[in-house]
């Protein structure tokens, strides 16, 4: 499921949403702590959605992977301003350009597209060209431990990412970032079961779509959930639903339709 948000920049006090559980709460946006679990190239600096929150606080590594682990969600849980709230996003990025191109961006300043997101874009060329072999993770080398742990990744599911049929490099930059994506999300979630908020949370999971320039980004959303008690209540169907009728306010002129 992918459900896609506009890109911009949220000014607005943000509001709770759908949450059954706290329907009638709602929070400034500075009572807010952030956490992203996105790539740390530095287009996602200037490109993710902005919001005046407190953070971010990055959890994520190369293209998202939550690679800051237990010892980072469990700092992030005890960052939350009091009678505030946690709000979190993990997931991968791919860049597309104005004419097209998978995997491939213009960056600021750039008059040619590069690779976006590189990590994986190297990971599937290595992927490509049967140069990636099992390694457990005591054997990655300390130098680029990240790297080497995306390529097992895509090389535990080199079927699904190189496909049948003729190579198309589009279509397999496109599955390796759902295959990403759901790798992260579950190391995300089960990192969540092991710490104890005493605010309200709130995690989302998506991939960041990046744009030529300074078109901004936006977001793909797959999932979203409220962390209740270390577990996750799933609330996808209904936030999208919310969202969405957010938006045709929003379109229709109701300038504070998220207030």
């Amino acid at each position: 499921m992918s459900a896609p948000t506009t890109p911009g920049r949220s000014r607005r006090p943000i509001s709770s949403g759908p949450s059954s559980a706290s329907r009638s709460e709602s929070w400034a946006s500075a009572s807010i702590a952030s956490l992203t679990s996105v790539c740390s190239d530095d287009l996602n600096s200037i490109q993710f959605p902005e919001a005046r929150m407190i953070g971010p606080f990055i959890l994520g590594g190369l293209d998202g992977y939550p690679f800051v682990g237990k010892t980072g969600i469990g700092a992030f849980s005890h960052h939350v301003p009091e009678g505030g709230a946690a709000l979190m996003f993990v997931g991968p990025h791919v860049g597309i350009t104005d004419d097209g191109q998978v995997g491939k961006v213009v960056r600021p300043g750039q008059t040619r597209p590069s690779d976006c997101c590189g990590a994986a874009s190297a990971a599937l060329r290595k992927l490509e060209a049967g140069r990636i072999t099992p390694k457990e993770p005591a054997c990655y080398d300390p130098d680029d431990y990240q790297q080497e742990a995306l390529e097992q990744l895509v090389l535990r599911h080199a079927g699904e990412i190189l496909g049948p049929g003729k190579p198309d490099e589009a279509r397999r930059f496109v599955r390796m970032t759902e295959v990403i994506y759901r790798e992260a999300e579950a190391a995300f979630f089960r990192l969540l079961k092991t710490v104890d908020f005493e605010a309200p949370a709130f995690a989302f999971g998506g991939i960041l779509i990046n744009r030529d320039g300074d078109a901004g980004a936006s977001i793909a959303l797959h999932r979203a959930a409220r962390v209740d008690n270390k577990q996750l209540v799933d609330m996808t169907a209904e936030f999208t639903e919310w969202s969405e009728a957010k938006f045709k306010e929003i379109e229709a002129g109701k300038a504070d339709a998220l207030r």
